[in-house]
């Protein structure tokens, strides 16, 4: 008997059209606080429809630019999947767009996660690891339950603590950078600094 095809590090299936991928997606309002959700998409899924799923679900504003990276165990960018053509790319830099790459590509035995960052002023920057698989229920991408509202306020205070102790630098989408997520220090949870008296002064006003 012919065994399903696997593959290595993410114990997901190629075969069974009934299964997708289960994602871990999580952001920090503070370095004791993180906000969790579990996203099921499918191989075939492209990241345009992760992001269109994403920005929904998260209730980002506006129409700013994004960027999903895929991420080692330690979260350092390996490579950039653009919302849009940026132009001006240097010839040795071929950067994926999101609705020509399918989210199933980028899988790897050695690559499970990706990071996603909406508008790169503000920085809202969400973490996807991949725990799983479940049967479909519906078409994906979609959240598995509870579902979690993000309120204006928790949307500012994930951009601010974003900005206070996840980026180096405000990125530059389509440019080509060492780590542009994280300073030279490893990733590790919790996150040094802790921003919990400024941030809970936040309202909704703030955004």
């Amino acid at each position: 008997m012919k065994k399903k095809e696997q593959k290595r590090g993410t114990g997901i299936t190629k075969s069974g059209e009934g299964k997708v991928m289960v994602f871990r997606v999580f952001s920090y309002l503070s370095k004791k606080k993180t906000l969790e959700w579990k996203v099921a998409v499918k191989r075939s899924n492209t990241f345009l429809e992760l992001h269109n799923f994403l920005k929904k679900l998260f209730g980002l504003p506006g129409n700013e630019l994004a960027s999903f990276f895929t991420a080692d165990d330690k979260w350092h960018s390996i490579q950039e999947i653009c919302l849009t053509d940026m132009g001006g790319k240097k010839k040795d830099i071929i950067i994926p767009l999101m609705s020509e790459a399918r989210i199933g590509d980028f899988l790897e035995s050695s690559v499970n996660r990706f990071k996603y960052i909406y508008d790169f002023m503000k920085c809202y920057m969400f973490f996807m690891e991949l725990i799983g698989e479940e049967e479909k229920k519906e078409e994906p991408p979609y959240c598995i339950p509870p579902v979690y509202s993000l309120s204006k306020s928790e949307l500012a205070r994930i951009g601010m603590y974003a900005r206070k102790n996840l980026i180096g630098e405000v990125p530059i989408p389509g440019e080509k950078q060492e780590d542009i997520l994280f300073n030279d220090t490893e990733f590790n949870e919790p996150f040094p600094g802790d921003e919990d008296d400024l941030l809970n002064n936040w309202d909704d006003e703030n955004i």
